[in-house]
């Protein structure tokens, strides 16, 4: 190999693992969250509540309704977790999938046989 490709070779090689190693970066979402749902009827807002081990997630929303929990998992930026309820018609149960971004993360949350709505959520300091 020629001198000058030499020093290209090795600036590549060091490049590429530094971007592997921030690629690997985990993020962290156990803390207290609030979380704006976009309904037909309007905004409603809830607090959420997020306890994260390894890439499992303990979920537990309250609103003005009442409390509710489950559970979920991230994988890199995205986020999932499932909620479900029992309601006069039946148990209605509540897909939120998501990315995050620092201390934000927003998506959509497939509700049941009843469509999806759009939610997003900043990290309460």
């Amino acid at each position: 190999m020629s001198k000058m490709k030499s020093p290209v070779v090795c600036a590549l090689l060091v490049a590429a693992s530094c971007t592997l190693g921030f690629s690997q970066e985990k993020i962290n979402l156990t803390g207290n969250w609030e979380m704006t749902t976009s309904t037909p009827q309007g905004e409603m807002t809830a607090d959420l509540k997020i306890v994260q081990t390894g890439d499992k997630l303990a979920v537990t929303v309250s609103n003005q309704f009442g409390e509710i929990s489950g559970e979920g998992t991230i994988s890199g930026t995205d986020v999932e977790w499932t909620l479900s309820m029992d309601t006069p018609n039946g148990k209605l149960t509540i897909v939120h999938k998501g990315k995050v971004e620092g201390d934000t993360m927003s998506g959509e949350a497939q509700m049941g046989d009843f469509g999806t709505l759009t939610w997003k959520a900043k990290r309460k300091t």
